[in-house]
């Protein structure tokens, strides 16, 4: 476990009754745990219970994060599939956030 400022990381492996179960960490203003199975995959639980999957590497020298959607609305399988297809992405220098823009 990590504390970052007002923020708590952990590292857990994804299954869908963990991720309904996760809840932020007292105190703190969002608690990120981090898929063991999928690298740069995220999971973040806000005090109020919002959880959403994230995108999150070192791109260009600064660390990129990316909201790749809300747990209603994403499955995990779909969230990792996801994640990789981001990391495929930024491991050939491509920003993801450059080609979102371009498909919207």
């Amino acid at each position: 476990m990590e504390f970052l400022g007002d923020m708590v990381t952990k590292h857990i492996g994804f299954t869908a009754p963990k991720l309904k179960a996760l809840q932020c960490e007292k105190g703190k203003s969002q608690t990120i745990y981090w898929d063991t199975k999928t690298p740069s995959l995220g999971f973040r639980v806000t005090p109020s219970g919002s959880k959403a999957f994230i995108f999150e590497t070192w791109f260009a020298g600064k660390c990129l994060r990316i909201t790749i959607g809300n747990m209603d609305t994403w499955s995990l399988a779909n969230a990792q599939a996801e994640a990789r297809r981001l990391r495929v992405l930024t491991d050939q220098g491509i920003d993801p956030r450059i080609e979102r823009a371009k498909a919207e």
